[in-house]
């Protein structure tokens, strides 16, 4: 996992953002990383954060997955430049989150948000497209919009791409991991060896 932008963002927040395509096992690796090391980081989950600023506002919203098709763009956009600029305020922070993101039928990057919360550095987890849509379907605490192993190997192909191109737009590093399930353990601590030496 060698970093892909040798530029040195030494000013840039003590901040990792972690990001892939749903189902890639990034959850499961941050959840590792939180629960086993011993580094003192906090774990933002970005989706959930923004989950309950937004049911703040709409009581009625009750899934994470469908903030985008309830919430009107203009006022989801405010919420998620707040929680960008209170991200921003707070200490070493590992950020769980889609640097790109599904709009209606659209892909979409911000990468405005993405200068205000001004991270250190980027690693995006990638995984399989077939192993993906097979953990996909093993997942059913989530309401995902059906995506085939093929939709799946181009949306990561466009989210490594987009990830790449806005670590270097910011000055941030960007790494990769690939994940499988017999590099399960070895990922988290490669986050954590990564954390320990950009934060």
């Amino acid at each position: 996992m060698t970093p892909e932008n040798p530029s040195n963002p030494d000013e840039r927040n003590p901040l990792m953002v972690v990001t892939g395509v749903s189902g890639s096992g990034k959850d499961y690796l941050i959840e590792a990383f939180r629960d086993q090391s011993k580094l003192s980081v906090e774990v933002v989950n970005f989706g959930q954060e923004l989950f309950e600023r937004a049911q703040a506002l709409r009581p009625s919203l009750s899934d994470r997955d469908r903030i985008s098709q309830e919430i009107p763009q203009s006022e989801l956009y405010r919420i998620i430049e707040e929680l960008a600029c209170d991200i921003r305020s707070r200490g070493p922070a590992v950020l769980n989150t889609h640097v790109l993101y599904r709009q209606g039928e659209s892909l979409v990057i911000n990468p405005k948000i993405e200068q205000q919360i001004s991270a250190n550095v980027y690693a995006f987890i990638e995984a399989d497209p077939e192993q993906i849509a097979d953990w996909r379907a093993c997942d059913t605490t989530r309401d995902r919009d059906p995506e085939d192993s093929t939709t799946i190997g181009l949306h990561q192909d466009i989210a490594r791409a987009a990830t790449a191109y806005l670590a270097e737009y910011v000055g941030a590093r960007f790494v990769r991991i690939n994940n499988t399930p017999e590099t399960f353990s070895r990922n988290w601590r490669l986050l954590e060896e990564n954390v320990a030496v950009r934060l």
